[in-house]
């Protein structure tokens, strides 16, 4: 798991979050993968902008909050 963890955060430094995308919302998303994983997925996306060729609005924040807060329905 630290492997992950790591090539996750690496990811997210390099500012590579628009081009993997789908692979971080995939990691966040999925409820299987441990906090520590899940959550360095939604911190790689800190330097992605919003731009009109990376829509926003495919990527659920709202589930990235609720695993964040433990918000519950």
């Amino acid at each position: 798991m630290k492997e992950s963890v790591l090539a996750i955060r690496a990811i997210g430094n390099a500012g590579f979050g628009e081009e993997a995308m789908s692979t971080l919302t995939k990691c966040f998303k999925r409820t299987e993968n441990p906090t520590e994983i899940r959550l360095s997925a939604i911190q790689a996306f800190r330097r992605m902008s919003c731009s009109t060729d990376v829509s926003c609005n495919s990527i659920d924040f709202s589930a990235a909050l609720i695993l964040l807060f433990h918000i519950e329905y």
